[in-house]
């Protein structure tokens, strides 16, 4: 840097002719903050320097901006750390890019990657610690969480380092994010790599600062940083640059030859141009020689107090601090005072070094290249915009960021006992190994889905007992449990979230209700109407009588059956037409072969009718009829089938509320969320509920009914109503409605990361169509085996007329055409008649007349006749189907207030007792400034050689002094509470109040008692401010909450500065808001919050442990905006002796502060008092009777600081005072490595005016009504209600819900799709006067989405809000029911056309061969073509028969012969003719009378040879078969008179006698059982 700063001012004056030129005075800080602060002060004092450039580290930068914002001199430094602020001074000026720039970049890489947390790792200083607020908040933005802090101190060592990494290893979270100086980092690196922690699964990143100044870095550390990625500011490469850095390199060796790695850094670039524009700014400020102003005595001011102020000082500060040039660094723009960033660059080490991967900027983000600032739509948009990483282990694959640690313990699910449904979950225990065993349909699950999520983590079953309860009592209790996950059937509700974190649900959700099915209709009388509607019924009705009278009247004339008295022709037409829906499934087989066809066609209408026709338009007619008939007898049969026959189950009841009215009682699984589900929304009431355990209770409680002990309906989620009706699926159905539920998931404790990798898997699962299917079809069955598992099976539906109107229009036209064709010809064979001159009554008589004879051409005496035979009819059914006063400061009492209790301890303290020595105060006012308090405190150290200080009480005060005191070896006894004044890096600061960090343990269980989940946190602009923030954002974090914004307040902010940042709280959603400031500002806060109406109905407030202590300092009117202010103080037994010690202390104040009506004491008047009894008791046992200081022998040429040297007396008094135990007035006064420590703090409630006890917290028993004694944990109360009413703002009883919708501030944007369809779902319209809404920054987006596996990368999506699935949709067509034309579509038009043709070839076919022989098909020619058709298409009807399976032959009939008579064996046509038969003759016969003669085929078959086979004289016992061929002989079969006219010769081909043969177990002859004769 030195060279760089040479270089800049002799590159500035080289070729410029100028007046004055700058001449730099370097000092070594030596990373020491007092000897930077003492070299900053001889240069002010003794050089008179214009401005100073450095220091460098901002816990060094920070002291001497405050000198230099004091002597006003422009303090140009490039610390980086946010906590060095710019809002408290003019004359500070950071020329580095400030650390807080690049959380931005660090945030946006954790994004990328998918990280949801990490674990911050900085170096304890304010360096380290500035960061914290806003990688917070950047983190959170980007979804991502600082889950730990692990805090480092700078001088630790290895075994520290080590011990610190050793907690680290144990974590899940794999990320890491480092903020330390290259000294640290490097040991850091070194140490972690010896942990196994630069291996694969981590991810480091580190800062900018260390980033940068990796070239310093030695080559063992670069190369245990192996994979590493690190952001630094992005230095653009110039021709001007690159002969810099060769000029600089070249000088710089010179320099410094002993050093080898001569690598050139931004911090050098930025000191470059830092002195160029300080040169530039003195030219122009005209400023010749520095001046100062110093005060007229200074004879007993110390160095600070002699400095005076600069008057070169304002206005080159003016020229400074907004400023704008191109330097070596890129664009050198300072905005009031601060060095504007522009982009990063991205670096991973590999190899040793540091390899650019891209490039992060506000403009494009993360990108590959970097594109200049005006084309912002040149940013890339692609996926991969980082080259490629390699990884810690050098892997290529980017770490998930969450590991379970092998190195901890295994991964503990807890499992809960189940009795019953062990189908969903059963724990066993291995007798052999002790190893608990889990099966069932949740443990399949989450065991296929750990199998995807990569930890390499054995897996611990956890058996829960019953002590638990149910689920509702285990979730509440889950934190007391030591477990990771709970896997079981557990359903996502609402109130469980509040204990727990859910997955998504994995199994079907809803509550559904089941009940018994009764079969229906089986039982009605006039089930046989139902196939077809009224209106069908009437119409085929209608055509019915309509064909019968066209028939009629086709046939009156020409057939005799037709003819007679007028009834017997009515009741021949009705009986006719009638008859055929009968008739027309006629079944008729004809067996012989040579004349069926013959005699098929004469029997055509016997068949149908009985009766037989003799017109063909009668037979036209009669054909399309009987095909209409045999359609809707098929289509009636099939239908009434269906009615009776498949299984109607319909259930019992249809609604849940018939059986509420009823007073029937309801089932429910014991220990289910279904009940209260039930009773609280008020479906059913709790009288009319009966539990139980399993899914046998559940079917033994329904087959029972109410009535006798059980109940009528179940109901309960959907998989155990599944599963109930995969095992009684004929017995119960589902009835509506169906609740929304969510469906079972597993539980994590709150704030698991888990959550968001389980959750993806268990939706992939779900995804899968086939695994998923698989897993709930062994355990809970598969749907398709009870198909009214979704309620009962459709009752059939009736045939209407609208199916059968083409059909009726073809009978109603074929019929109506042929009366028409049968008229039109009866008129013109009497058109004679209508020619002649007769009236028109008299012509229509005679044509009645003509009609009613019949006629002359009959051709009845041209056929052969045959008598009509009677046909028996047989039927078959088919088979049957079935988720501040400006007096009051941090820590501390108005000035009175601490005299009088540190002179009052004096007092106390010597009073009684002889001591060789007293202490002697001295005070000093340090009047809340910095300097102030530094030039007080080197005045008591130099001036008045004290032993050690008491105070000052501010943090930002206190932190020089404390590094003074570590300097000179004096004990600083301060009540700083800040944790960012550390204890760690000095030995000889005691801190005697509690710290500020350990009162976020209460606000945190506040938080979570009330359920919040996020708070803002508005703090003043100091490290007292500050340093609670990583301590409160990790305890939120453990009560599953979040600080979502932060609201940082200047200490002297005006009240307009207040109203502003206030107007951006107001338009937040977040309604609690954590305030950890000090009283004086505190006061003008909440004056201005309730001006703004943030005071009221909905807000929350909560304040931190200073101010609450010091609400008794502020003002009525403040403490009455305060109402309902929730705060936290330290707990302060009450005592006699506080009591007494009140009372003395409340007189003397009085009597030194008459002008002051607040007289309460707070808590820091009494760790001063007993702080003060703390040291004079240590330097009564310590023997010190006098304070010692070794000096310099020569302190001429020394400022103050240097000039002090180290006292005697302090090593020994803080050895006694470090660590001490005693009771006080504050309580128990435990120092333990110079910390107080704390035990119990009271939370006040600011109502009325006045503070109000409401409870307490320890870390015991946590939040309590009372305080229990410390050791007394197993009295702790577990009540709900563990703190007294609380009155919230807006004097309010009901406690904020945290989060609301700002009606005052932005509107809550809504996303939505514009749909093209489904607009049912959603809809956007846009307003034709307000136009279209820009469609960005969105707070939720609304639509029809679903939730995804790949989606869940992107976005955060909440639980289904519908019913999940994916189903099929198909267009329905008309079944046949709707169309007219369906009788038509069993067939295709080709195939139609193609039957019709046959059947025209074939009757044409039957009529040539049987033309000559058959007296049928002679006659005239148009008989003879109406046979042709006739013969042909009346097979149409009677064809199907032959389609048919032959029946099962009857049993075997015996016959005996002689009951026959002489005629020989007469067999009704049903029984001899239609099929064959087997008889059983067991009576002789003479044969010689055509009679069998079972005896003689006895004989005859004994006497024949039987195959001798070995089997057979093996075992004759077996059956054996012997085949006797006879011979052909015929049988005359005489019909008898009554049913034939003809004798038909049935030829017996060949008769296949099979005997069966037994042997007798007596006589060993084979027996004749019977003879078969086969026909």
């Amino acid at each position: 840097m030195q060279t760089c700063i040479s270089m800049a001012i002799e590159d500035f004056y080289s070729n410029r002719d100028y007046k004055t030129m700058i001449e730099p005075h370097f000092r070594d800080s030596r990373s020491d903050v007092v000897t930077a602060a003492s070299a900053a002060i001889d240069l002010l004092k003794n050089t008179q320097v214009m401005a100073i450039i450095g220091p460098q580290r901002s816990i060094q930068a920070d002291f001497v901006i405050d000198i230099g914002d004091k002597v006003e001199v422009p303090i140009i430094s490039t610390a980086t750390s946010p906590s060095v602020s710019l809002k408290d001074s003019s004359y500070f000026i950071r020329s580095a890019w400030c650390s807080s720039s690049q959380v931005k970049a660090i945030a946006a890489i954790v994004k990328k990657f998918g990280w949801r947390e990490i674990v911050f790792v900085y170096e304890d200083s304010t360096y380290g610690s500035g960061l914290v607020p806003y990688l917070t908040v950047d983190l959170l933005k980007s979804n991502a969480v600082v889950s730990q802090q692990s805090v480092i101190s700078s001088d630790a060592t290895e075994d520290q380092i080590r011990q610190e990494l050793g907690k680290l290893i144990k974590m899940r979270t794999g990320v890491f994010v480092v903020h330390m100086l290259p000294g640290l980092a490097s040991r850091f690196f070194k140490v972690a790599k010896e942990a196994g922690m630069m291996g694969k699964g981590y991810a480091w990143i580190i800062a900018d600062v260390l980033t940068s100044l990796l070239d310093s870095m030695d080559p063992q550390t670069m190369e245990a940083m192996q994979g590493v990625i690190g952001v630094k500011a992005y230095v653009p490469k110039s021709v001007q640059l690159i002969n810099f850095e060769k000029r600089w390199r070249k000088r710089f060796l010179m320099e410094n030859p002993e050093m080898d790695r001569t690598e050139l850094n931004i911090f050098g670039l930025w000191s470059y141009d830092s002195i160029t524009v300080l040169a530039e700014a003195i030219e122009r400020a005209g400023v010749a020689s520095p001046q100062f102003n110093r005060s007229v005595d200074g004879a007993n001011l110390t160095d600070l107090g002699a400095i005076g102020t600069s008057l070169a000082g304002p206005p080159l500060v003016g020229w400074i601090r907004n400023h704008m040039s191109r330097g070596l660094s890129g664009d050198f723009n300072i905005s009031n005072g601060q060095l504007q960033p522009s982009a990063f660059r991205i670096v991973n080490v590999n190899g040793g070094k540091e390899i650019s991967v891209g490039f992060w900027s506000q403009q494009c983000g993360i990108s590959r290249e970097l594109k200049a600032y005006d084309y912002r739509v040149n940013c890339s948009a692609e996926k991969e915009n980082l080259d490629p990483i390699v990884w810690p282990g050098r892997e290529n694959k980017v770490p998930k960021g969450w590991e379970i640690s092998v190195n901890g313990k295994k991964f503990r699910v807890g499992i809960p006992a189940k009795i019953g449904f062990n189908e969903f979950l059963e724990v066993e225990k291995n007798e052999e190994t002790g190893v608990i065993q889990a099966t069932g349909f949740c443990i399949d699950v989450f065991e296929k889905v750990w199998e995807n999520i990569p930890y390499n983590v054995p897996i611990e079953y956890v058996p829960l007992g019953g002590e638990y309860g149910g689920y509702g009592e285990l979730v509440q209790k889950f934190d007391e449990m030591d477990l990771d996950v709970f896997v079981a059937d557990i359903t996502v509700t609402a109130s469980r979230f509040k204990y727990i974190d859910f997955t998504f649900p994995y199994s079907e959700s809803g509550v559904g209700i089941v009940v018994p099915i009764k079969p229906n209709g089986r039982k009605n009388a006039w089930i046989f109407m139902k196939p077809l509607t009224t209106g069908l019924w009437l119409t085929v009705g209608g055509f019915f009588v309509y064909t019968g009278f066209v028939v009629w009247v086709l046939e009156h004339r020409v057939n005799k059956a037709f003819r007679g008295p007028p009834e017997q022709q009515v009741g021949m037409i009705f009986w006719f037409s009638f008859s055929t829906l009968v008739f027309a499934q006629r079944k008729s087989r004809i067996l012989d072969a040579s004349r069926s066809l013959l005699y098929e066609t004469q029997l055509v209408v016997h068949i149908m009718t009985g009766e037989k026709v003799k017109s063909n338009l009668t037979r036209f007619v009669v054909i399309v009829w009987v095909f209409v008939v045999l359609v809707l007898t098929s289509s009636y049969t099939a239908n009434l089938t269906s009615m009776l026959t498949v299984d109607q189950l319909q259930p019992k009841t249809n609604h849940l509320n018939d059986l509420v009215k009823n007073g029937e009682f309801v089932g429910y699984q014991m220990g289910s969320f279904v009940r209260d589900f039930l009773i609280d929304n008020g479906i059913v009431e709790s009288a009319s509920l009966r539990g139980y355990i399993t899914v046998d209770q559940f079917h033994e409680a329904l087959s029972k009914g109410s009535r006798n002990g059980g109940v009528d309906a179940i109901i309960d989620e959907l998989p155990y109503i599944r599963l109930l009706l995969s095992k009684h699926c004929n017995k119960y159905t589902m009835i509506g409605p169906m609740y929304p539920t969510s469906g079972f998931g597993f539980a994590f404790p709150k704030g698991s990361p888990l959550v968001f990798d389980v959750s993806p898997e268990i939706l992939r699962l779900k995804e899968d169509k086939d695994l998923m299917v698989r897993i709930t079809k062994k355990w809970l069955g598969d749907e398709k085996d009870c198909p009214n598992a979704n309620g009962a099976l459709r009752s059939s539906q009736r045939l209407n007329l609208d199916s059968f109107k083409g059909l009726f229009v073809i009978a109603g036209v074929s019929s109506t055409l042929a009366l028409a064709i049968f008229l039109s010809r009866f008129l013109y064979e009497n058109r004679y008649l209508l020619e002649s001159t007769a009236s028109v009554k008299e012509k229509l008589l005679g044509l009645a007349r003509i009609f009613s004879r019949e006629k002359d051409e009959s051709l009845s005496s041209k056929e052969t006749r045959s008598p009509d035979r009677e046909v028996g009819v047989s039927a078959a059914a088919s088979p049957a189907m079935s988720i501040p006063c400006e007096k009051y400061q941090e820590g501390m009492f108005s000035q009175d207030e601490g005299f009088s209790t540190s002179s009052k301890a004096i007092e106390d303290f010597y009073s009684n007792r002889d001591y060789n020595t007293m202490i002697e105060p001295h005070f000093r006012d340090s009047r809340s400034d910095v300097v102030t308090a530094a030039s007080a405190a080197i005045d008591l150290l130099k001036n008045t050689q004290v032993m050690a200080i008491i105070g000052p009480q501010r943090s930002i005060q206190a932190d020089f002094v404390i590094d003074i005191g570590d300097k000179v070896e004096v004990p600083i006894i301060s009540t700083a509470t800040s944790p960012s004044v550390s204890l760690k890096n000095s030995s000889y600061f005691i801190r005697s109040a509690w710290s500020s960090s350990s009162q976020v343990k209460p606000i945190a269980a506040i938080v979570k008692k009330f359920g919040w989940r996020e708070v803002i946190f508005a703090y003043e602009d100091s490290t007292y401010g500050s340093g609670l923030v990583p301590y409160l954002t990790v305890d939120l974090l453990k009560s599953n909450a979040v600080i979502s914004q932060q609201s940082v307040i200047s200490s002297d902010a005006k009240e307009d500065q207040i109203r502003q940042e206030l107007g951006k709280l107001m338009k937040m959603r977040t309604r609690v808001s954590v305030v950890h400031m000090l009283p004086g500002l505190a006061s003008r806060f909440f004056k201005m919050a309730k001006e703004a109406g943030m005071m009221g109905k909905g807000y929350a407030w909560l304040i931190a442990d200073v101010l609450t202590s010091l609400l008794d300092s502020m003002d009525p009117q403040t403490m009455e905006t305060m109402q309902g202010v929730i705060g936290v103080k330290a707990y302060v037994p009450k005592s006699g002796q506080l009591n007494n010690f009140e009372k003395r202390w409340r007189k003397r104040f009085h009597m030194a502060n008459p002008e002051m009506d607040r007289t309460e004491l707070n808590i820091f008047g009494l760790w001063s008092y007993d702080s003060i009894t703390v040291l004079a008791e240590a330097i009564e046992r310590a023997g010190v009777t006098s304070p010692q200081f070794n000096r310099s022998v020569d302190g001429a040429n020394l400022t103050d600081l240097g000039a002090i040297g180290t006292s005697l007396a302090g090593p020994s008094l803080v050895g006694w005072i470090r660590n001490h135990t005693s009771r006080g007035l504050s309580g128990a006064f435990n120092i333990n490595n110079g910390q107080l420590q704390p035990s119990a703090f009271r939370i006040v409630n600011v109502n009325g005016g006045k503070e109000t006890s409401v409870g307490f917290w320890s870390e015991q028993c946590g939040i309590s009504r009372e305080l229990k004694p410390a050791g007394h944990q197993d009295n702790c109360s577990s009540k709900t209600e563990n703190l007294d009413p609380i009155v919230c703002p807006g004097k309010e009883s009901k406690v904020p819900k945290g989060w609301e919708i700002p009606v005052s501030g932005e509107k809550f944007r809504v996303g939505v799709p514009a749909k093209a369809g489904s607009n049912e779902l959603i809809e956007v319209k846009n307003n034709e006067e307000t136009g279209a809404v820009e469609q960005k920054d969105l707070d939720v987006f609304v639509a029809d989405i679903t939730v995804t596996a790949s989606r869940s990368k992107y976005l955060d999506l909440t639980f289904p809000y519908t019913e999940s699935g994916v189903g099929i949709v198909v267009p329905i067509k008309p079944n046949g029911r709707m169309n007219a034309w369906i009788f038509m579509k069993p067939l295709t038009t080709g195939l139609w056309l193609t039957i019709s043709a046959f059947f025209v070839y074939t009757g044409f076919v039957i009529w040539v061969l049987e033309h000559h022989v058959n007296k049928a098909f002679r006659g005239p020619p148009n008989q003879q073509v109406g046979m042709i058709f006739w013969f042909s298409f009346s097979t149409l009807v009677f064809a199907q028969t032959a389609l048919d399976p032959p029946p099962p032959p009857p049993p075997r009939t015996c016959l005996d012969v002689d009951a026959f008579g002489d005629n020989g064996l007469s067999f009704p046509i049903t029984n001899a003719l239609a099929s064959p038969r087997s008889f059983s003759i067991v009576e002789s016969v003479d044969v010689s009378k055509s009679r069998f003669s079972c005896k003689k085929l006895k004989e005859n078959i004994s006497k024949a040879s039987v195959e001798d086979s070995p089997a057979m004289r093996k075992s004759p016992s077996k059956l054996a078969t012997s085949r006797l061929l006879l011979d052909v002989f015929r049988v005359p079969l005489l019909a008898s008179p009554t049913h034939f006219s003809e004798i038909l010769d049935i030829s017996l081909l060949a008769v296949s006698l099979t005997i069966p043969l037994e042997t007798s177990e007596t006589s060993g002859e084979p027996l004749v059982n019977a003879c078969k004769v086969a026909l």
